[in-house]
Formats: structure tokens, sequence, C-alpha cells
């Protein structure tokens, strides 16, 4: 669990996107998603299972190009990386 006051201090800092390498912010079996929803309030976008892990440390452009899914409030994604 992310501690209540962390979706408020990176909004403060300017964080528009929190990217994790992990399947959920919540726990994987979790009802609620109180992770997800603090986050949305706050306006930050969540990239979940996103794994740089491969990629040389630098600077880069990162576009996360979601799947349209009617109704949906999460979807699948297309991450693209790329160097000027």
């Amino acid at each position: 669990m992310i501690a209540a006051d962390v979706p408020a201090w990176l909004q403060k800092n300017g964080v528009k996107l929190l990217g994790l390498d992990l399947p959920s912010m919540d726990d994987i079996n979790a009802k609620s998603l109180q992770n997800h929803h603090a986050h949305a309030r706050a306006g930050i976008a969540i990239v979940e299972s996103l794994d740089l892990s491969g990629v040389p440390p630098g600077i880069y452009n990162f576009a996360a190009l979601p799947l349209k899914i009617a109704g949906g409030d999460g979807a699948p994604m297309r991450a693209v990386l790329w160097r000027e």
C-alpha cells in the first residue's frame, strides 16, 4: 500500500505520469483500488508492468499509446521510448 500522502506530494512536485514495474499499484486482489483512485484524483496517470530493465541510462522521450476501450477506465498500451 502506498502512503496516503504520496499522490498529493507527486502532484505538488509536478508528476503527471507514474511508471511501475508492478502488475498493479494496489493489491492484485483488491476490489476498491484505493491507490488507483487516489492517483486519478491527483491527475496522475499510471503505467503498470513497465519494464525498462534493458534500457541504458539516459534522457528519453516517452509516449504511452493506450487502446481505446469504450466505457473503460484503463487499457493495454504500447509504450514507446526514444532519444532525440
